[in-house]
This record gives structure tokens, sequence and C-alpha cells, in this order.
């Protein structure tokens, strides 16, 4: 019986010590919601607007709101997508966007911008007043839609100087 007691007991020393040798790892599983991937893509966009790359920054902002569009940033990202195609001169791609922005978030509270930055958008695309008035027109529209929907904005005091120039500008078309 003594040897039976002995050759269980380093049985089963033997059994706890190979155990422990071979401890298995547990990794721990970082679970990724939509809010943090949305932080993390629209971080990198912003870091690329700041390294002066404005288009792949447009395209991060663009697919942050894509990931987690009811985020309460996803509009921000929308307008922060339309500047730095604004800034490249692509101001096709901004009003686009611009548009969406304004028919998606009608109740984000950044909407005189977006309005002054589509205005811009227009403003920028005046090549000749002889030519082609349509950016003109569209331009002036929108400056007179911030002056009356925005007047006590900063972006009423642009709007309202482009206004006087245009003014100007037109009569002389006719």
């Amino acid at each position: 019986m003594k040897y039976l007691s002995l050759i269980i007991l380093i049985f089963l020393l033997l059994v706890f010590n190979s155990c422990s040798k071979d401890e298995k790892k547990i990794q721990n599983i970082q679970e990724t919601t939509q809010e943090l991937e949305f932080t993390k893509i629209y971080n990198e966009a912003y870091d690329e607007l700041q390294k002066n790359n404005p288009y792949i920054s447009a395209k991060k902002f663009l697919e942050a709101e894509l990931i987690y569009p009811q985020s309460t940033w996803a509009p921000k990202s929308v307008l922060m997508a339309s500047y730095s195609y604004y800034i490249q001169n692509y101001y096709v791609e901004a009003i686009s966007n611009l548009e969406r922005y304004l028919k998606t978030y009608p109740n984000d509270s950044n909407q005189a911008y977006a309005q002054y930055l589509l205005a811009m958008c227009y403003f920028e695309m005046i090549e000749d007043e002889k030519r082609d008035s349509e950016p003109i027109v569209k331009a002036m529209e929108k400056f007179q839609y911030i002056l009356k929907n925005y007047p006590n904005t900063d972006f009423a005091l642009d709007a309202s100087f482009k206004r006087n120039v245009f003014r100007k500008t037109l009569p002389e078309k006719k």
C-alpha cells in the first residue's frame, strides 16, 4: 500500500509539474467598437491634413463617416472632407459633399459654415464673368442665403463684401 501511495504521489507530481511547464498564454482580444474605429480613422485623416495630404485626408474623413454615420462627429467628418477637397481646388467634389451634408444633417450646428464653404467653392470657380456666369450666380445666391439666414456670423461679413463685388461685376456684364 505504501508503494501504491508513493507511485500515485509521484504520478500526481509529474502531472502537475508537466502542466505548469506548458502554460498556455491567454491572449486578450481587444474589442473594437464603431466609435473607436471612427475615432482612429478620423484622427488619421486629421493627421494627413496636417501633413499637407488633403486628398488622402478627404478620403479618410469620408471613410470615418461611413463607419459610424450616427456619430455626432460624422457631420464634421463630411465638412472636413469637403474642406480638404476645397483646399486642393477640387471644387466639384467639395460641392457634392457639401450638398449631401446639407441634406443628410439638416440640424447640425455647422450649417452656416457649410453654406459659406459652398459659396466659396462657387466663388473660386469663377474664371471669366463674360464667358460663364453660372458660378457667379450660384455664389451670389449662396452669399445672399448666408446674409439672410446667418446675419450675425463671421461668414456674413465676408458674404456682404463679396456680394458688393458681385453687384459691381454683374451690371457690367449686361
